[in-house]
C-alpha cells in the first residue's frame, strides 16, 4: 500500500491532468460498457463463435447495429 501511495504522489500530476485539461469529459468509461453489455450477453447465450471469421463478422454486424441506432 506504502508503494501505491509513494507511486501515485510522484505521479500525481499526470493521474490528474484530465482535470485540468478536458474537465468536460466523464471519468469513466460507463456509456461505453452499458452500450456492450447487451452484446456481451448475447455472445454468452449463443456460446461466441467458433472461429476467428466469426468473431469478425459478430464485431462488424453489431458495430453497424449500435452505430444505425445511434
Amino acid at each position: 500500500m506504502r508503494a501505491l501511495a509513494v507511486e501515485m504522489l510522484n505521479d500525481w500530476d499526470v493521474i490528474f491532468t484530465v482535470l485540468d485539461h478536458h474537465p468536460h469529459l466523464p471519468l469513466t468509461n460507463n456509456v461505453a460498457e452499458r452500450a456492450l453489455r447487451h452484446w456481451v450477453i448475447l455472445r454468452r447465450f449463443s456460446y461466441g463463435t467458433r472461429t476467428e471469421q466469426g468473431s469478425r463478422v459478430f464485431a462488424i454486424l453489431a458495430s453497424v447495429i449500435e452505430n444505425t441506432l445511434l
